[in-house]
């Protein structure tokens, strides 16, 4: 799917599919006058964009927005950043110019100009969480209740959600002779 839009006077024309067929997934507002796509859920297929003069490139296949012919070489900034070991921007790609548009963010094209706003996510309000799932999975009718604890992250925190859910469970673990040698 490749998908342009270009900005003239302040109106927008479209070339292409517009993206978001699916709304679960990505929230699209397509007008003459203003373009909107949200990424709203991880599991939106991955769209990818570049800004022009002028001009919104959009793409689900970063192959499209290659340029033709070899590949430009690298930005002096991103090779320092590299050289210093920090890490890359979010939505980065190896394409100079071509950004991911990720997860909470907001594309935005009108008169103004355009503008990606970022957001971090919020996640959907409930009372679930993963100690209380986990409690909930401990089997409240059993006589027993053991934890491999190793005192390691992963089983520390069953141990602790197992006694917040009100159950005692016995701790074992592998006991290795001091003495042994190779």
């Amino acid at each position: 799917m490749r998908f342009d839009i270009d900005i003239l006077d302040g109106e927008l024309s479209y070339r292409g599919t517009v993206p978001g067929q699916e709304p679960a997934e990505l929230a699209t507002k397509a007008s003459p006058t203003v373009f909107e796509l949200t990424r709203l859920t991880p599991g939106a297929p991955a769209l990818y964009y570049r800004l022009g003069r002028g001009r919104v490139e959009l793409s689900d296949d970063l192959h499209d927005l290659a340029p033709s012919g070899p590949m430009p070489p690298p930005d002096p900034g991103v090779l320092l950043a590299m050289i210093h070991g920090l890490p890359d921007a979010p939505g980065a790609t190896p394409l100079p110019g071509v950004q991911e548009l990720t997860l909470g963010s907001r594309l935005r094209v009108d008169r103004d100009g355009v503008r990606v706003l970022r957001r971090l996510p919020q996640l959907a309000p409930g009372t679930s969480n993963l100690p209380h799932a986990l409690g909930q999975a401990i089997v409240p009718d059993a006589d027993e209740l053991a934890v491999a604890y190793s005192g390691g992250v992963a089983s520390s925190f069953v141990a602790v959600c197992a006694s917040a859910a009100g159950r005692r469970p016995a701790l074992f673990h592998a006991d290795l002779d001091a003495t042994w040698r190779h």
